[in-house]
């Protein structure tokens, strides 16, 4: 009886031992035990890789054999392969068992470890996050169809190891079936389920199969599998597998195209909550995610026209996608009409629009839309065969959208958008009156005309700013500059937006301003050819003074102060004549265009602070030929058609220019000269004796050999009176000229001189320029002009010579020449000697 007692006593002294070596274990900070092999996965679906992806099939991506395990507590990191090596720190495990111990022996190397009986285990029903019990994890969400590594735990198992190719597969959207290939020497295995990897597990089936069924699960959660093999009461290694449960894919995928739309339809996917909708232009590739509902239809808008789509759709239920379902043919969206073009609108009234375009090729009609802001809802207003449409009772100051769609029968081409405006009415009759320092500005209100804004400027085309907001029809602005020219700008208004403007312009006069010169003394011309009426011909009365007045202020813009007009071009006149019939280059009625051109010219050219002077061809007809210089009747006429505008008009002087004899007539040259001067003298008599003030010039041909052989007698002009008030003769050459027989000479400043040489009687002499020349070289049939090509400088340099020979002033070849491209730095330039 002792001796058992004793024996007890012993064995009980050896568990303790056992015991204590255990504890001290499980406290050494060396946390796992035994065999662990983890795979660690993102929780995003696979899609790409070296492998083919089946719609049902499950992923397991291949991972590497070596796992790294972190001992939080003692802050160490031991990294271990499946292959694990014994070191020089041996470990001695002990199983324990139902009858009995192993002693075991540590030293300072060693570490003593403990085995579950099969006993023990089975009387567990959890496994909670710190069991011993070692693990291979893999993660469903790489879905790995390859061999599961195994790592021995710092505790050697004498159990089975761990299952390998743990597979699992969504077998329905609440049923998953595991899989996994036999553990050599296990006799069953358990099966463990958490809801996270580090908790707790709960036991669900003992079996001897290799595969198990789980159903009735959640749609879209997320579940840890632990299974465990058993060889008897050994428990072995634990294989850890995150597993997803999926909605049932779609079914019944259909496709409709309209227009540029494709509508999608299926049948839902059990267990799916929502469906993700993705596109490719490729059936293999090239998918990309476009959208997501909750309804079973999509509709895939303003796709392009031509052009092939395929879908993929996936169910979803908690984010977790479902098997895709791909549509098997492509979708085609038809070629429509092509898009109007010339798409314009224009406000009729305040209230009404009208929008026109050109017709798109095949179009059967077109259908009209409108919104008030470009990506808003458009409502359809109009269906419409014709290529303009028009629409009133609008907003006045309201901003809409149009968009036109054309059709060919049912299917629609591409749209294009006009964003239009309603505005008020522009204000009417607008003057400017001229009162010491002072402009009166009046007008007539325009209909919805709630207020109106007043800008001014000293100059036509910039510097605009507003000077005023009124709700009167009349404004004074006060204390002006004299000798300077305002330009104003008056806008109607209604709720904050501006009508269309309307301008005017008034100029306060210099004290000592004369008709024909400004301060500086010196007569800075252009000549406004009959060439040059294409914005006056066949215009209304209102028309023709807009028109006119914009032609002035660009003359005066380039610092000019007189304007050299063609009144009389072809034995015609653009006024109502007593000897001419109506100019067919102003009008293309012979009664004429129902007002006086000559008289708007003159007063807006004087409003302006522009002198006026009447160009007049005396002897030139409509078919390029002369009249009779040596008749007297003929002479008569010339005179008496100089009376009436002189005796009718306020003009500042009358001009003639070069067309006197033509150079074929074999009259001699002493005839000529002897008739032109007789013409010449009895022009300048008349124009005196009505007023002394109206100067009379000419602008006879630069060559001076040529200009005499044509009847000029330029020496009696220039040495005696009683012929003319001044001479402008043509200089239409640069100073780098080259003749036919290769000659080079300074032709400007040649010719410019010798003129100046016949100067004997100190008749004013201005230099005729060539704006119509300027920035290219010309060839002529007499020579090659080069200068005109090699340089933005020529007028500057030109009249600067002229003016240091005693010419007085300058006039420019032609109003229609500045707008040349290169004339901007030739005006420029020319601008500085006047400044």
């Amino acid at each position: 009886m002792k001796k058992k007692i004793i024996s007890l006593i012993m064995i009980a002294i050896m568990l303790f031992s056992v015991t204590s070596n255990t504890a001290l274990a499980s406290n050494s900070g060396l946390e796992v035990q035994g065999g662990i092999s983890s795979i660690y996965g993102t929780t995003d679906e696979v899609e790409s890789g070296n492998y083919t992806i089946e719609e049902d099939a499950s992923i397991v991506e291949e991972t590497e054999n070596e796992i790294t395990v972190d001992n939080k507590d003692n802050g160490l990191t031991d990294t271990q392969t499946t292959d694990a090596q014994t070191t020089d720190a041996q470990t001695t495990d002990t199983q324990a068992t139902d009858t009995q111990t192993t002693d075991t022996q540590t030293t300072d190397t060693q570490t003593t470890g403990t085995q579950a009986t099969d006993a023990q285990a089975n009387t567990d029903t959890t496994i909670g996050p710190e069991s011993n019990q070692a693990t291979t994890t893999i993660d469903s969400t790489q879905e790995s169809n390859t061999n599961t590594s195994v790592v021995p735990a710092t505790d050697e198992i004498l159990g089975p190891k761990a299952v390998e190719s743990l597979k699992y597969k969504s077998t329905n959207f609440n049923e998953i079936t595991l899989t996994w290939k036999a553990s050599e020497g296990a006799s069953k295995y358990k099966i463990y389920r958490a809801t996270s990897e580090d908790g707790t597990y709960k036991r669900i089936k003992t079996t001897k199969s290799t595969t198990y069924k789980q159903r009735k699960l959640s749609c879209g959660n997320i579940y840890y599998y632990k299974v465990i093999p058993y060889e008897g009461s050994l428990a072995g290694e634990a294989s850890i597998i995150k597993v997803k449960t999926k909605p049932n894919k779609i079914t019944n995928l259909t496709t409709s195209v309209k227009d540029d739309t494709i509508k999608l339809t299926w049948k839902k996917g059990k267990g799916s909550t929502s469906y993700y909708v993705y596109r490719s232009t490729n059936k293999k590739s090239g998918f990309k995610k476009i959208g997501e509902t909750t309804k079973l239809k999509y509709s895939d808008k303003n796709l392009a026209r031509g052009e092939s789509y395929y879908y993929r759709i996936y169910p979803v239920n908690n984010n977790i996608k479902g098997a895709k379902v791909t549509t098997s043919t492509a979708c085609r969206v038809l070629f429509g009409p092509k898009a109007v073009t010339s798409l314009k609108f224009k406000r009729i009234n305040y209230k009404t629009i009208k929008l026109t375009w050109r017709e798109s090729r095949g179009a059967t009609k077109y259908v009209i839309y409108r919104a008030t802001s470009k990506d808003g809802k458009y409502k359809k207003v109009k269906t419409t065969t014709s290529s303009s449409f028009q629409q009133s009772g609008l907003s006045c100051g309201k901003t809409y959208y149009y968009k036109i769609i054309p059709y060919k029968d049912s299917v629609s081409g591409t749209a294009r958008i006009r964003k239009v405006n309603t505005k008020p009415d522009k204000v009417k009759k607008l003057k400017a009156t001229v009162q010491d320092t002072t402009i009166k500005l009046t007008w007539k209100r325009g209909i919805a005309n709630k207020s109106y804004y007043i800008y001014r400027s000293t100059s036509k085309s910039s510097g605009y700013a507003k000077i005023a907001e009124i709700t009167k029809t009349k404004y004074y602005d006060t204390e002006l500059e004299s000798d300077q020219t305002y330009y104003y700008k008056i806008y109607s208004v209604s709720r904050g937006t501006k009508g269309k403007k309307v301008t005017c312009s008034a100029t306060i006069a210099s004290t000592d301003a004369t008709n024909s010169t400004d301060s500086t003394g010196e007569m800075r011309a252009a000549w406004i050819s009959y060439l040059d009426y294409g914005t006056l011909k066949d215009k209304s009365e209102s028309e023709f003074t807009k028109n006119i007045d914009a032609m002035y202020d660009t003359v005066l813009s380039n610092n000019l102060n007189t304007v050299i007009v063609h009144v009389r071009a072809f034995g015609d006149a653009i006024y109502p004549s007593n000897y001419y019939s109506w100019a067919n280059f102003v009008t293309s009625n012979s009664d004429g265009p129902g007002y006086d051109p000559l008289a708007i010219m003159i007063a807006e050219a004087h409003k302006k602070g522009l002198s006026f002077q009447a160009w007049i061809n005396p002897y030139r007809t409509a078919d390029g030929g002369r009249v009779n210089p040596a008749s007297s009747s003929a002479v008569k006429k010339i005179i008496n058609g100089v009376d009436e505008i002189v005796s009718n008009y306020d003009v500042d002087g009358i001009h003639f220019d070069d067309y006197f004899y033509l150079s074929t007539d074999n009259t001699s040259q002493d005839v000529k000269m002897q008739n032109v001067n007789h013409m010449i003298q009895s022009v300048y008599a008349k124009i005196k004796s009505i007023n002394s003030n109206v100067v009379f010039g000419i602008s006879p041909a630069g060559n001076v050999e040529y200009a005499k052989s044509i009847g000029c007698d330029v020496d009696a002009w220039l040495s005696s009176t009683g012929y003319v008030d001044y001479v402008c003769p043509q200089l239409y050459w640069s100073d780098d000229y080259v003749t036919k027989s290769g000659v080079s000479t300074k032709m400007f400043t040649n010719t410019m001189k010798q003129w100046a040489s016949l100067n004997q009687n100190n008749t004013a002499l201005y230099a005729g320029l060539a704006l119509y020349k300027v920035g290219a070289p010309l060839e002529t049939a007499w020579g090659s002009d080069y200068g005109w090509g090699n340089s933005n400088s020529n007028l500057y340099d030109q009249y600067k010579a002229a003016k240091s020979d005693g010419y007085s002033g300058f006039s420019l070849y032609r109003y229609g020449s500045m707008g040349l491209s290169a004339a901007k730095a030739e005006l420029v330039n020319l601008k500085k000697l006047s400044q």
